[in-house]
């Protein structure tokens, strides 16, 4: 069943990305960087701050923990696009050692992993590597 869920994961991922090319959403890379840029930012400074309040309020734990978690995640995301978008602007490609995401939390960094991820503890084979 995983497969089935994994397969038409990856179709809906095609399906938006050719759909966003068809509405012209895919330009150059510093735009497409600044875009990135941009939405990881919102999601650091507002988005998640309201998940997390509403969750609280109704009362969500699990689902604050989840955001939590998330919001982790888009701050180290937001920093690599930033890097990325300045290694850009001095015409070269972003040379980065391998990344790891944490495949329970969501939490990406640089490098091999820990023995256990700093933000749900999921031991370091949970890891995926990218």
């Amino acid at each position: 069943m995983a497969r089935l869920f994994r397969a038409n994961s990856y179709a809906e991922q095609v399906h938006a990305t050719n759909h966003l090319r068809t509405l012209g959403g895919i330009a150059k890379t510093a735009d497409n960087l600044d875009a990135a840029i941009a939405g990881e930012t919102h999601e650091v400074t507002e988005m998640y701050d309201v998940y997390t309040v509403v969750a609280g309020h109704q009362g969500e734990k699990a689902a604050l923990m989840m955001f939590n978690a998330a919001l982790k995640a888009e701050v180290v995301h937001a920093a690599l696009y930033k890097r990325a978008k300045e290694t850009v602007a001095a015409g070269k490609d972003l040379a980065l050692p391998e990344v790891h995401v944490c495949a329970l939390c969501g939490f990406t960094m640089e490098g091999p992993p820990p023995d256990t991820c700093p933000v749900c503890n999921a031991p370091k084979d949970k890891f995926v590597k990218f």
